[in-house]
């Protein structure tokens, strides 16, 4: 096969969005004029691929899961999501309001300022 062929089967990018684990992207297959929306998603351990019709592709790329029931591949591992859990590094909370230093201030009308300006 010619290198100019292999150019032919190549799939194109066309969007790509990643968040919080779920990753999604659109494909345009150049040979067959077809597209593709493929779904990892970390958090669950899963990964599949939707063919949609033209005029729905954006739809499916916004909402992978709306149409998750069409999908030509899925996988799942739940083994794969508890690896993810486990190395997904906790995210601090909020501060204890015991930890929380809040500095004094004099009251106002008290102080060497107001004493200056204070009349005789």
């Amino acid at each position: 096969m010619t290198v100019a062929r292999l150019r032919e089967h190549r799939l194109q990018e066309l969007a790509y969005r990643y968040s919080d684990g779920l990753e999604v992207t659109l494909f345009w297959h150049p040979v067959t004029d077809g597209l593709t929306v493929c779904v990892c998603d970390q958090r669950r351990g899963s990964y599949f691929e939707i063919r949609p019709e033209p005029h729905q592709a954006l739809d499916v790329f916004y909402h992978p899961y709306g149409y998750a029931s069409f999908s030509t591949v899925r996988y799942e591992d739940e083994r794969l999501a508890a690896v993810e859990r486990d190395l997904t590094p906790a995210r601090p909370g909020p501060p204890r309001l015991s930890s929380v230093r809040v500095p004094r201030r004099a009251p106002r009308g008290h102080g060497a300022r107001s004493r200056a300006r204070s009349p005789a």
